[in-house]
């Protein structure tokens, strides 16, 4: 059976996680899970940084609640 926790978003579980040895892992930060996984000395593709506008938009600012306002998903 494969193991796919989600929604891991902070780094101290995602190490943790990849500690124990996962599949993967489902969030909504994954510059975040990128870095944890760097750091571990693995080896991510694609290699350089992805422009993406869902993370470029002007408005955009990180929530840690985790919650849903005004119909806007957790990272407005």
């Amino acid at each position: 059976m494969k193991v796919v926790p989600w929604t891991v978003n902070r780094a101290e579980d995602m190490l943790a996680l990849y500690e124990m040895g996962v599949d993967g892992m489902i969030t909504d930060k994954a510059w975040i899970l990128r870095q944890v996984l760097e750091e571990q000395g693995e080896e991510l593709l694609p290699a350089g940084p992805c422009e993406l506008p869902y993370h470029l938009e002007p408005d955009h600012i990180e929530a840690e609640d985790g919650g849903s306002k005004n119909g806007k998903d957790a990272a407005y």
